[in-house]
């Protein structure tokens, strides 16, 4: 059995989220008997997968990086060219 807590909330909506893991490192045990997180090489029958990454959104795919800066690019040069003390509409 695994969890996977995308809220990433301090002991908030998943009570075992009190430890937050690494993109390179995402992935850890749970042990309900003594209620520590553990490595996964220390696995026994019973344990929880377990999954929290707090900075999970930010990490994009190359391909999403990508196709935004292509949506982006044609604006860049406007913007900074445009007057700050003008309403947006102008």
């Amino acid at each position: 059995m695994g969890v996977t807590d995308i809220s990433a909330d301090y002991e908030g909506s998943c009570e075992i989220t009190w430890h937050f893991l690494s993109i390179e490192d995402p992935y850890r045990l749970y042990d309900i008997k003594t209620k520590k997180h553990k490595d996964l090489s220390e696995y026994q029958n019973g344990d929880i997968l377990y999954h929290c990454v707090d900075h999970l959104p930010s990490e994009l795919p190359y391909e999403s990086s990508v196709h935004f800066g292509e949506k982006l690019l044609p604006f860049v040069i406007d913007l900074a060219k445009s007057d700050i003390k003008k309403q947006f509409e102008e």
